[in-house]
């Protein structure tokens, strides 16, 4: 017999901010280790200062490595974070860096 030990799948890596608009900012990301179970989606979450953090109301595919976050404030300071989904549930999310939008 073969055994796989499975586990929630670990962080996004080398998660960041590719380009901005004045309502919108495109994340970037590669997948981080599946642990044996494929990742289904990935979470994201967003802040401003004021803000407690909250959910994105988009679905991103476990296959995306992108995502374009649109209905953002302009002149506001968002911090986002990520995380991957797999059968087993999520994992620690990663952080981006503050994003100010123009």
């Amino acid at each position: 017999m073969i055994y796989f030990i499975t586990d929630k799948p670990g962080p996004p890596q080398g998660f960041y901010i590719q380009s901005t608009g004045s309502r919108e900012a495109t994340l970037k990301w590669t997948k981080g280790d599946e642990n044996n179970l494929p990742i289904m989606n990935y979470t994201l979450e967003y802040r401003t200062d004021t803000e407690i953090y909250s959910d994105y109301n988009g679905y991103i595919a476990g296959d995306a490595e992108e995502f374009t976050v649109t209905g953002l404030t302009p002149a506001t300071k968002y911090f986002f974070q990520l995380q991957a989904v797999n059968a087993l549930g999520q994992y620690s999310p990663c952080w981006s860096t503050i994003l100010v939008l123009k």
